[in-house]
């Protein structure tokens, strides 16, 4: 009875020291970014705290948010996080239920004396335990540890990919809400240029083709200035389902791109090197780890089950017998004989099941340096584009239009072409405001993947826009005479 004492006495022990919610969120807190160690928390580890916190995002709301803190509400709202650390806390159950012993058996029989003198009935009683939940007590443990560490792992990954898309979300946000403003401003120019040459049809200085065209590019920015609201109430909308909060909650407001920090500038900062990103992606990937422990823990329970098919359920005990005033003691056991089930099925499980998390890995592997690469690219490109229009191309559009205004003073232009110059700025604007957006989305991908996060297949630096027009040959003939 030794080993049994010893063993019952391990199960106590692991039970009293199971961890609490607290401390396994303070576990995945001390592995998270530094950035990410304080708002990311598990709901209902610590009521006061809960409550601080949640008046915190409320004090957030109330104002325009940055990406970072768009990041930091959504840790706390967004449900996908207490998901996942709900999915650690079975685990970690998992991990306590390994370290208990089964319980035993209890057996009673009664038998009667119906021959004979009249007597007391007899009683039987077997107490068994079953003695394989002892001996493979170890090795049930370490499987479980290794799955309750791949689940905290893929904690951590959840939290990084929640925030960076809480990121990308209030990015989106703000570019179309300035996109939506600058073509509100373009219908304004569009609605002054036509209402001039609609004056200038009817005094014989204009030809009705100019009237069409110009009605016509009218009623285009009409449509554009439309789907660019429809977009910024739909961005709006997807920046609060990635903060978590609900439909009905009030409308959230976000910092414009120009109020957050310069982008790096190319040519004078460090490069985004793809073979560099692509090796830190590797080294740090959540997933991978994530993705290397299950498969360890799979290939535990196939040895578990290799050994386990050939034993046969023993069970070990005590045997009492109470008859007529006489009692017996003695050990007992009962076996099961392994002949119809060797566990066929359970070996062939677990062995595809390790297979499956091998092919896993090496999916995983292939994909995440082919995204590392490809973001890397589309970083830099995004970089350098959003650096040559707000160097070259709007300093440039300031020039034609303060030319225009200058030259309308001196009566050497005609009205409409200071408008066509004004909508050419605008939409050199529009331009300038997604290439932000762009650089900074990247830029979000190439930081979620140095911190161990994957983020989603990177998304084209090449936004399409309204190149800045020029005049029609007759608008100009017509325009010189003026």
């Amino acid at each position: 009875m030794r080993p049994v004492r010893v063993s019952l006495l391990t199960a106590l022990l692991l039970v009293g020291c199971a961890p609490t919610r607290r401390e396994l969120s303070q576990r995945v807190a001390a592995d998270l970014p530094s950035g990410l160690q304080r708002p990311a928390r598990w709901l209902g580890a610590d009521d006061d705290k809960d409550r601080a916190v949640n008046d915190a995002v409320a004090s957030l709301l109330s104002r325009p948010i940055t990406p970072d803190e768009a990041a930091e509400i959504a840790l706390v709202r967004h449900r996908r996080v207490q998901v996942a650390y709900e999915s650690l806390g079975l685990a970690q159950a998992d991990l306590v239920d390994a370290g208990l012993l089964s319980n035993p058996r209890l057996g009673l029989s009664l038998h009667v004396h119906p021959d004979g003198p009249p007597q007391p009935p007899g009683l039987d009683v077997d107490v068994d335990l079953p003695f394989l939940s002892v001996l493979f007590l170890a090795q049930r443990i370490s499987i479980a540890e290794a799955r309750a560490d791949a689940a905290r792992v893929r904690v951590i990954d959840e939290v990084i990919d929640t925030a960076a898309e809480a990121r990308r979300a209030a990015v989106r946000a703000a570019a179309t809400a300035e996109i939506s403003r600058l073509m509100r401003a373009d219908v304004e120019a569009a609605e002054g240029s036509v209402v001039l040459v609609r004056e200038n049809t009817k005094a014989g200085n204009m030809t009705p083709l100019d009237l069409a065209e110009e009605e016509l590019r009218y009623q285009q920015a009409i449509l554009m200035a439309a789907d660019a609201e429809r977009d910024a109430t739909l961005a709006h909308d997807a920046l609060k389902s990635a903060l978590g909060l609900f439909g009905g909650e009030a409308r959230v407001k976000v910092t414009s791109l120009a109020a957050l920090p310069p982008l790096p500038v190319p040519g004078t900062d460090v490069v985004i090197d793809s073979d560099g990103l692509e090796r830190v992606a590797v080294e740090r990937s959540l997933r991978l780890v994530a993705v290397t422990r299950e498969l360890d823990a799979a290939a535990r329970e196939l040895g578990y089950a290799s050994i386990v098919r050939f034993m046969p359920d023993l069970s070990i005990g005590v045997a009492v017998e109470l008859d007529a005033g006489e009692q017996t003691v003695g050990p007992g056991a009962s076996v099961g004989v392994p002949i119809f089930n060797l566990g066929q099925g359970e070996l062939l499980r677990r062995e595809s099941a390790l297979r499956r998390r091998a092919a896993e890995l090496q999916r995983d592997a292939v994909e995440l340096r082919a995204l590392a690469r490809q973001t890397a690219v589309s970083a830099e490109l995004a970089r350098r584009r959003a650096h040559q229009i707000q160097t070259r191309v709007m300093p440039q559009q300031l020039v034609v239009v303060d030319e225009l205004e200058r030259r309308l003073n001196g009566m050497i232009v005609f009205p409409t072409r200071l408008f066509e110059g004004r909508r050419s700025f605008v939409q050199a604007r529009r331009q300038e405001v997604a290439a932000l957006r762009d650089a900074w989305l990247m830029s979000i991908d190439v930081e979620q993947l140095r911190q161990g996060g994957t983020p989603t297949a990177p998304m084209t630096t090449t936004t399409p826009g309204t190149a800045p027009r020029s005049m029609s040959a007759p608008q100009a003939q017509a325009h010189g005479g003026h």
